[in-house]
């Protein structure tokens, strides 16, 4: 793996990049201190990040993963999801961390969505879980890709249980 020092963090990507920057650590509150360090302070960009957990670690450092979520300055944050899945989310918000100015604009210095016009909103963080209980629709070989879009648009629209089904439904049908 590489160094906080060695990883390509100078430049936001914008397209799937994985680096594995290994930190080292005296504990595991160090490190989680560390790593939100390194992402808040060496990572430039601050749109949107990932963080996998499994439930075991969840459970068992409950605190170290809730201060690891809270101390990350990132405008939507998805734990054992793709980012993407808080964009889709129209109630949710996407932007970059507040605080930014023109002379240092990262990754933005707005949000959209936020269609419940909360105000003041820091950042949206949103929990998947350890392995997906049905094929996950994001998946390039979905299958019944186009369907599943079609009754996830009709979700957002109109939510209620009968569309939801309908999607869940359409998602089942996605496994190659």
């Amino acid at each position: 793996g590489l160094t906080p020092e060695t990883a390509g963090a100078q430049s936001e990507h914008w397209c799937g990049v994985l680096q594995e920057v290994r930190v080292k650590s005296r504990s595991l509150a160090d490190y989680v201190e560390q790593v939100a360090d390194f992402c808040n302070n060496k990572l430039w960009g601050d749109l949107s990040c990932a963080v996998f957990v499994d439930p075991k670690t969840q459970k068992r450092s409950k605190a170290e993963v809730d201060y690891l979520i809270r101390s990350l300055k990132y405008g939507g944050i998805a734990v054992n999801l793709p980012t993407h899945i808080a964009f889709a989310i129209p109630t949710l918000t996407w932007g970059g961390y507040p605080g930014h100015t023109i002379y240092d604009i990262q990754s933005g210095n707005a949000c959209v969505h936020n269609t419940s016009c909360l105000l003041d909103t820091q950042k949206s963080v949103i929990y998947g879980p350890w392995k997906a209980p049905i094929y996950p629709v994001w998946n390039y070989d979905n299958i019944n890709l186009e369907n599943t879009a079609k009754g996830l648009v009709k979700f957002f629209a109109y939510p209620n249980i009968a569309n939801m089904a309908a999607l869940a439904m359409q998602a089942m049908f996605g496994t190659p």
